[in-house]
């Protein structure tokens, strides 16, 4: 799975240079979070063509994985919206960092 990954963010940085992207360019912080949104666009389009069965095991899977940081950080963009359901979103990922920093999950 790492090996995707990593495959598609060489992909993505062959297609910044084909359109012109410099050695320049490359050592700002701004293509390093470019190449990275632009890889999470086409991982979550690929998670989103996936069967309801699939999708959601990838998604569990992320979430077991990802860092309590990136949980409560996901969360807090969630609060950010505004809507019902994001705001349950939130709640249940600020609750699952809450056990898995209390070693329950």
């Amino acid at each position: 799975m790492v090996e995707k990954f990593r495959a598609l963010f060489r992909d993505e940085i062959a297609r910044m240079v084909a359109k012109g992207a410099t050695e320049a360019d490359m050592q700002e912080e701004a293509f390093d979070e470019m190449i990275a949104r632009n890889v999470a666009r086409q991982v979550y389009d690929l998670v989103q063509q996936l069967d309801a069965e699939d999708r959601q095991e990838v998604w569990l899977d992320y979430f077991q994985r990802v860092s309590v940081n990136k949980l409560r950080e996901v969360a807090a963009k969630l609060r950010g919206k505004r809507s019902a359901d994001a705001a349950d979103a939130a709640y249940d990922l600020e609750y699952l960092a809450d056990l898995r920093e209390r070693g329950e999950a």
